[in-house]
């Protein structure tokens, strides 16, 4: 099962960036870091923890790399 990485605290409606902390609860309730604090990390709709949600892998491509496929055409580099 995969998280659904929402972009927007639940509470205030602030954009929360993909490198930012973002907290959750079991229910996937997303709320930013100052919000889950006034909450006191217990979420105002199920009334469960809430905790700091995982942070999604950020990709970067290497300098020089123009971002194709091998030259093999299955792998990408």
């Amino acid at each position: 099962m995969t998280l659904k990485m929402m972009t927007n605290c639940k509470r205030c409606s602030q954009r929360i960036q993909e490198d930012e902390a973002a907290y959750i609860c079991s229910e996937e309730c997303t709320y930013c870091k100052s919000c889950a604090t006034v909450l006191k990390h217990s979420c105002s709709t199920c009334g469960g923890e809430i905790v700091q949600r995982p942070r999604p892998k950020i990709t970067t491509t290497k300098a020089g790399s123009s971002g194709g496929w091998s030259a093999y055409g299955m792998l990408p580099y």
